[in-house]
């Protein structure tokens, strides 16, 4: 645990310095910050929380705190890009059900996704850009 707990540290200093330094005009629009926040949030997160959904539902929280102002879809992507490495796949937490154990895997992407990208779906649907059919709906429920 101590080497992946090293492993985790360098490479989210990695990443931080890296949107820090890649891009003055991503780090003043306000994203930058966003991200790095999120990242040097999360990581001690890991290492607090030992339990992986504790961790995951504190992600979600952090997730839509970070998130709350939201600058558009196209900043929340970028958002969702930008944090998609914070917390790594390790930290997975399998539901399971009576008589099926392990039917739902929770990762960090999946807790994402519904944190990000599925508001940012019915803000669109909801603005009428976005014709929606029968095969999105499987292709998304095969994704998640």
């Amino acid at each position: 645990m101590i080497v992946y707990g090293i492993k985790l540290a360098i490479l989210s200093a990695i990443a931080i310095l890296s949107v820090v330094f890649s891009s003055k005009t991503i780090f003043s629009s306000g994203l930058g910050k966003r991200i790095v926040a999120f990242w040097i949030i999360a990581l001690p997160l890991i290492f607090i929380l030992r339990n992986e959904a504790l961790t995951l539902m504190a992600a979600l929280c952090l997730l839509i705190l970070v998130n709350k102002k939201n600058s558009g879809s196209i900043f929340t992507i970028a958002f969702f890009i930008g944090i998609l490495g914070a917390i790594p796949d390790w930290v997975e937490y399998h539901v399971s059900v009576p008589g099926i154990n392990y039917l739902i895997t929770l990762a960090f992407y999946k807790v994402a996704v519904f944190a990000l990208l599925v508001p940012l779906l019915f803000q669109l649907k909801k603005g009428g850009g976005l014709k929606w059919g029968v095969t999105d709906s499987f292709v998304c429920l095969f994704v998640l």
